[in-house]
């Protein structure tokens, strides 16, 4: 699957390359990952399901599908673990690399 995930600038010179299929594996929570997909998405038009999305923007349309993934356990914690997979439809590189900064922008969580 790491193959798969969307590559990021490593030096955070050029641009991201975005394909316009890739899978990703999030940990959150069903519930925790519906909040973030809306904030994800900023103002472009979504339409959720259960396990399933569209989002809709000027630049294409992507579409995700997710499903639950066995709880990682680390000591006595365990945490809940999607795996995403994005299709993009309609949307040059540039834009679904664009689409997808944003995306990762708004849904960064902190850490310690």
């Amino acid at each position: 699957m790491d193959e798969d995930r969307a590559p990021t600038a490593v030096d955070g010179v050029g641009p991201a390359v975005v394909p316009a299929v890739f899978e990703r594996e999030i940990t959150a929570s069903l519930d925790e990952w519906q909040r973030l997909l809306r904030l994800g998405v900023g103002d472009a038009r979504l339409h959720a399901q259960d396990d399933a999305a569209q989002v809709i923007w000027a630049g294409g349309r992507l579409r995700l599908t997710w499903q639950a993934l066995p709880a990682r356990a680390l000591a006595g914690l365990r945490l809940p673990r999607l795996r995403v997979r994005f299709v993009f439809e309609m949307a040059e590189p540039a834009q679904r690399a664009a689409f997808m900064a944003a995306f990762d922008q708004r849904t960064r969580r902190g850490g310690g």
